[in-house]
């Protein structure tokens, strides 16, 4: 309630503000009479300011003025969706190695890695669609109990080995080769080799942006007109509009199981949807 009262005022004091502005400006280009009265035309003028649209453009000002204490016009958003078939595959793999020392651990995890690479590359994946995202080395940790002496029952770490892990991702391109491409690699990495996830998406989604974004508008102008027509009011051209969106949903798949050389993998793609969303403010006239 304090709140209230308190924008209230404020609206008050906007409007207060703006109408000595106007009255000032008008004010200042009238002459005096004779006995010391304003002339008529400054009086003509305050009253011709605060009735009919003059008085509501005053209290839009204000409002303005007010740090958006009133929110004109209506307001409505929209959104369009385009669903379709993904066109790329993004495989997210790794090579994971261990060993009591550093050296053969990562000998070992490049070996792998090397091999995964000339595999996909026998597929037909060219080395710009092929990215190392994380490379790590870190020690392998145990807590040992001491069973004797003064300090009986304490755990203090002991390194035992060091674990090796390269990570990357490949841009399948060709869409149906996703299955053999995944089969090959794991045979290539051996017992190293993780298969983190296939994500599904769209090479160029810019011309489905635009079909979404159309959607979006005429979603968006639909509900105004609706709005409009039951209220009974006229609406003006639009004086705001955004829009957010445009990245197409990415349709991830984990793939958990244990990979067989015998068995091919099946691999469905499924849709991805491209969506923009769209605020617009229409005034009412």
């Amino acid at each position: 309630m304090k709140q209230l009262r308190s924008t209230r005022w404020l609206a008050l004091g906007a409007i207060a503000a703006v109408a000595m502005l106007v009255l000032a400006a008008c004010s200042g280009g009238s002459s005096s009479d004779p006995n010391g009265g304003q002339g008529g035309s400054g009086g003509s003028s305050l009253e011709a300011l605060l009735s009919g649209d003059n008085a509501a453009r005053l209290t839009t000002l204000a409002g303005i003025a007010a740090g958006g204490a009133q929110q004109v016009g209506v307001w409505v958003s929209g959104t369009g969706a385009v669903t379709v078939e993904p066109d790329i595959g993004v495989l997210s793999f790794s090579v994971e190695t261990r060993a009591d020392t550093v050296a053969p651990a990562r000998s070992e995890a490049a070996a792998a890695m090397e091999a995964v690479i000339a595999s996909l590359k026998a597929n037909g994946i060219q080395d710009r669609d092929i990215q190392t995202r994380q490379f790590r080395i870190q020690p392998i940790t145990v807590f040992r109990e001491i069973i004797s002496g003064p300090n009986r029952g304490e755990r203090i770490p002991e390194i035992v080995g060091y674990l090796v892990t390269n990570s990357a991702s490949a841009k399948i391109r060709d869409i149906g080769t996703i299955g053999p491409v995944i089969d090959d690699a794991a045979e290539a990495g051996g017992d190293a080799i993780r298969i983190n996830s296939i994500s599904f998406s769209l090479d160029d989604p810019k011309p489905l942006e635009v079909q979404a974004r159309d959607l979006a508008l005429e979603d968006a102008m639909e509900k105004a007109q609706q709005i409009a027509q039951v209220t009974g009011v006229s609406l003006g051209d639009p004086v705001f509009i955004s829009e957010s969106g445009g990245s197409p949903l990415v349709t991830q798949t984990r793939l958990d199981a244990v990979l067989e050389a015998s068995s091919g993998t099946p691999i469905s793609v499924g849709e991805t949807q491209v969506t923009m969303r769209v605020q617009m403010v229409f005034p009412i006239q």
